[in-house]
């Protein structure tokens, strides 16, 4: 099942980064994050359900939490390409977006050197 499969990329990542202290890796709902997370962060990456609303309150959330903030799936799910547009002009955010593996919208704060 799908989620089954969540679980394991979740395991695997979780194993491939443990000798990373200062990296967080979790697998919670969007909403718990919002609810839960107040701090500042390095990184957010994105990779929920893929309608627009989903995808902009999840990314309207990690924008005011970090400097950079990744999407999954921008090239396979229009919407979330939308979102991710939008989000970037809402906030003045630098947006890249990268095509391979099906799309990897980067929105920073901080234009690339």
């Amino acid at each position: 099942s799908g989620q089954g499969n969540s679980d394991h990329n979740y395991a695997a990542t979780k194993e491939a980064l443990k000798d990373f202290p200062t990296i967080e890796v979790v697998q919670l709902h969007s909403q718990t994050c919002i609810d839960t997370y107040k701090m500042q962060y390095n990184l957010i990456h994105i990779d929920i359900v893929h309608t627009y609303e989903d995808t902009y309150t999840c990314g309207n959330w990690a924008i005011e939490h970090s400097d950079v903030v990744l999407f999954h799936d921008t090239q396979s799910f229009p919407d979330v390409g939308r979102a991710v547009a939008d989000l970037a002009a809402r906030h003045g955010c630098y947006a890249y977006n990268w095509s391979f593996q099906h799309g990897l919208g980067i929105l920073s704060k901080r234009e690339a050197r």
